[in-house]
């Protein structure tokens, strides 16, 4: 599968659509060289990608942001082959990089220029490119090291074992069922394209945070998404001021002070006032399976 065929399924406007070609157009007739060596910068490991992205860059007058995003969409051929050698379908490859456009517009909310924020989503979609995480449905599961033994239901991984961690992809509904059914789909996936019987799926998320249970509704989504998982391990961070007043992935607006942060929904009310109480927002580990 191509450049020119995947590109076109991923839901950008034409206004975005536009962008992204006119940067092909210029790349292929003014930089090719420099967009020659995307790959072997890009193995050389995020460092040495950034260096050789922000260069680029600034030689050719592109947004890095903006650059980035097409960069990854070109070196995506590679990762369709490796998609095709495991005999997954094109249906889920495109499902995999359908979030590129919604993330490119985040930018745009804090004065920046349409692509991947920096470096967050840079070193984030690596696993994308890397074949190490799939979108299947709703979430998220990325092929991990377990971090220490663990047990849940009977099952049980040792540390350093391979399992699956769980991710949420933002701005979508967030309902039990289409969560269900992603689970559903990742244990047959795994099964099937990895060869995976013994799957432990393992969640480290401020949606896990136990605080969040004891001031959420029962029937709250991320209660309900908490309550599946059994908590092994209690982070005392600020992992969850991001998420819970800002965008998240450090793209939150800054805020000079607590009372800075806005209140208009009853989660927010309540994390406002446990930090005025000097209190964490953190992160929860939980396993499921």
């Amino acid at each position: 599968m191509k450049y020119e065929e995947y590109v076109t399924q991923l839901g950008f406007t034409p206004e975005e659509f536009k962008i992204v070609s006119d940067i092909d157009e210029k790349c292929r007739n003014e930089y090719a060289e420099d967009l020659s060596r995307a790959r072997s910068e890009y193995d050389k490991g995020d460092e040495a990608f950034a260096e050789y992205l922000f260069a680029f860059a600034d030689k050719s007058g592109i947004p890095v942001n903006t650059l980035n995003l097409y960069l990854y969409l070109r070196l995506m051929e590679d990762t369709y082959k490796e998609y095709e050698k495991r005999g997954i379908g094109k249906d889920i490859f495109i499902e995999n990089i359908k979030g590129f456009p919604v993330v490119s517009r985040l930018p745009l909310d804090v004065g920046q220029e349409f692509g991947f924020p920096q470096p967050v989503y840079r070193s984030w979609f690596r696993r994308n490119l890397d074949c190490t995480i799939y979108r299947l449905g709703r979430l998220e599961f990325e092929l991990v090291q377990a971090p220490c033994d663990m047990e849940v239901d009977g099952k049980s991984v040792k540390e350093g074992e391979t399992c699956i961690s769980v991710h949420i992809p933002r701005f979508d509904s967030f309902e039990e069922e289409e969560c269900e059914a992603s689970y559903a789909r990742a244990r047959e996936f795994f099964k099937k394209y990895y060869n995976m019987d013994n799957i432990i799926f393992m969640c480290h998320s401020w949606m896990l945070y136990p605080w969040l249970c004891e001031v959420l509704r029962e029937t709250s989504t991320i209660a309900r998404f908490q309550k599946k998982f059994k908590i092994i391990q209690v982070d005392e961070t600020d992992a969850g001021i991001g998420w819970i007043f800002g965008s998240g992935a450090g793209l939150g607006k800054k805020v000079e002070s607590i009372e800075d942060y806005p209140e208009d929904n009853s989660l927010r009310r309540a994390a406002k006032q446990r930090l005025r109480e000097g209190k964490k927002l953190g992160a929860g580990l939980g396993i499921r399976l």
